[in-house]
């Protein structure tokens, strides 16, 4: 090989700089977040029978009664005599529509397991992914400093106003984040939707928020450090 300038041109040098390259491209695509949906934090589900879809309105309003006496006597609201012989009245009303009061029953608690496994349950093939996800803020913790209120721990929610005046959404619709610049500037209102880069992981827990509606606890069912908060 011909030496220019008292250089030879090494192969190994090259090789050593393509490795570099090579790597520093793979590093850049590990590192790209995926974009994700809050449909993409629920786990796919069958949804179980629901025993109420071919039910007629009357049968329906016939039912709900009967289930309500069942709640007031979970909660030791013994019915009297005259409740008795209604919820057999009603009882026997759905019966001669040829209904079963007690698998009507038992199918119901059924459809609540499997929405309630749905709306906690959280997809474990995200555990440790780079993500992107739009939402809202609720903020967990505030700190007053001279420039006015910062916030550092957030809960990330689906809508504007969640566990304010409203439910908290299911569990595997929050994400608890902690930003990665400490004193992040508050949006200017709650109402404001930001996107939010960061690992995502799966971190079940719950903590109690002081609204102005009074203290809601809160159950979430990911959790994200060093956040990248983007208005």
């Amino acid at each position: 090989m011909k030496r220019q300038g008292g250089f030879y041109p090494s192969l190994r040098l090259w090789a050593l700089a393509l490795t570099c390259l090579v790597s520093g491209v793979a590093a850049q695509a590990n590192d790209k977040a995926v974009s994700l949906s809050w449909a993409d934090l629920r786990p796919p589900a069958a949804e179980a029978h629901n025993p109420f879809a071919n039910l007629s309105p009357e049968q329906t309003d016939t039912l709900g009664e009967i289930v309500l006496s069942h709640w007031l006597a979970s909660r030791a609201f013994t019915p009297g005599d005259e409740g008795v012989r209604r919820r057999e009245v009603l009882s026997a009303r759905l019966a001669a529509d040829g209904l079963n009061v007690e698998s009507l029953l038992a199918q119901r608690q059924a459809l609540m397991d499997q929405r309630r496994s749905n709306a906690e349950t959280p997809v474990t093939g995200l555990d440790g992914q780079r993500v992107q996800l739009g939402g809202y803020l609720v903020p967990v913790s505030v700190s007053v400093s001279a420039s006015g209120q910062r916030v550092t721990d957030y809960l990330l929610v689906p809508w504007a106003g969640a566990c304010s005046h409203t439910p908290p959404p299911p569990t595997n619709q929050i994400v608890r984040l902690r930003v990665a610049a400490p004193g992040l500037q508050m949006p200017q209102s709650l109402n404001t939707p930001v996107m939010v880069t960061g690992t995502l992981r799966i971190a079940p827990q719950e903590q109690s928020l002081f609204l102005a509606d009074g203290q809601v606890s809160v159950r979430s069912a990911y959790a994200m450090d060093a956040a990248e908060l983007a208005q």
